[in-house]
């Protein structure tokens, strides 16, 4: 009985753009073409539509920083494993606009590249994902043929991306004793957070207390954090023959 509104332009939400990238590597492990046509189209999708009609003074298409790289760095997979070479002339504007407007030289990458979900008191806080992703996409980008990103991608990982995971958790307050439920844990908080990477960060802290979230761990970026350790880990040294 529900009255259906007027279609709405398609659009891609906030981090479906990271699906091509498991899409492409499930087709390189299993040959599965119905995978392949699907990165493929989400990633001309992207780059031909997403990007066309975006608010005043905006380039990427997704507001989140985090959700705009991670599907950046997909169409840059789908464009090496045989996909539109043109697509690397695209993310590497994409990519060297995000590096100069919305990050640091030494990593620091802003959550949001406008003002959208914040209010007028809120910092434009870090998120980790968001340095992975922009992470992901130099390292793509150095092993398609482009070296000057290997730079990049060295300051990144040595400063911000390293120094964000929270190893040493004995600074932190035991939480209160209140019980565990469905919900919410209060069991043991500094121990089991250890490990975890920053979310809504500072420039030079793990924590910014003007940050839109305060005083907490994002949960993209503990999984994307410690990806990111593998994406570094995977290139410190390359065999070939």
């Amino acid at each position: 009985g529900d009255v259906v509104d007027a279609p709405k332009p398609p659009r891609v939400s906030q981090n479906s753009g990271g699906w091509i990238t498991p899409l492409v590597k499930y087709w390189q492990v299993t040959g599965s073409e119905r995978a392949r046509k699907m990165a493929a189209g989400l990633a001309n999708f992207i780059v031909d539509y997403q990007y066309t009609s975006l608010k005043p003074g905006k380039k990427l298409g997704i507001s989140n920083v985090h959700g705009a790289l991670f599907a950046v760095a997909g169409v840059i997979r789908e464009a090496l494993a045989g996909g539109d070479p043109k697509h690397i002339a695209w993310a590497r504007e994409m990519v060297d606009y995000a590096s100069d407007k919305l990050a640091s030289r030494y990593g620091w990458v802003m959550e949001m590249e406008g003002r959208d979900w914040m209010k007028p008191e809120d910092s434009n806080s870090c998120e980790s994902c968001a340095v992975v992703d922009m992470l992901q996409c130099y390292l793509l980008l150095a092993g398609a043929g482009y070296p000057e990103y290997w730079d990049r991608a060295e300051r990144y990982i040595r400063n911000y991306f390293t120094a964000g995971q929270m190893i040493d958790t004995g600074w932190m307050n035991a939480c209160s004793p209140c019980p565990d439920n469905v919900a919410s844990s209060w069991t043991d908080v500094p121990s089991r957070v250890r490990g975890c990477f920053v979310g809504w960060g500072a420039p030079n802290d793990l924590v910014d207390e003007t940050a839109r979230v305060k005083d907490a761990i994002q949960n993209c970026c503990g999984p994307h954090g410690a990806w990111g350790l593998f994406l570094a880990w995977r290139r410190i040294v390359t065999v070939r023959g």
